[in-house]
């Protein structure tokens, strides 16, 4: 199955139990599922791919993120001044939880290169999401 979108410059920055840690992944959108592919060798080997089908994906949403001084340093290694932010271009997939213990589910959040690449996925997401199978013979 050809896949609608592919992104392999993105980080994962957390908030689902299916996948251990923060780092550098590849995104794909096909029709019935988003992938969300580790990019280390290593991580491949032991699973750390995570495929979200379609039915458990309730919202999709841009968000620029403005990150001050603390959280900078603290989630991005970077030093900034007091009054400076750093934007970061993400993507939250709101998706169900499968065990029901998270009612409002988990937010999986996505960084990307820039507010373009970011916008595209959010709207291929949507695309999928909003697409229903056309009825055949």
């Amino acid at each position: 199955m050809a896949s609608q979108h592919y992104d392999d410059d993105c980080e994962y920055l957390g908030d689902y139990p299916h996948i251990e840690k923060r780092g550098e992944v590849k995104v794909e959108v096909h029709p019935n599922e988003i992938g969300i592919l580790s990019k280390s060798v290593e991580d491949r080997h032991r699973s750390e791919d995570v495929w979200i089908p379609k039915a458990i994906i309730k919202a999709t949403s841009y968000e620029k993120q403005r990150i001050g001084m603390e959280r900078a340093e603290i989630e991005e290694g970077i030093t900034i001044g007091g009054y400076e932010h750093l934007i970061r271009h993400t993507v939250v997939l709101v998706v169900d939880d499968p065990e029901g213990l998270m009612p409002a589910g988990f937010r999986i959040c996505l960084r990307f290169r820039d507010e373009y690449r970011a916008r595209m996925f959010e709207k291929r997401c949507l695309e999928m999401i909003r697409h229903q199978p056309s009825g055949g013979l």
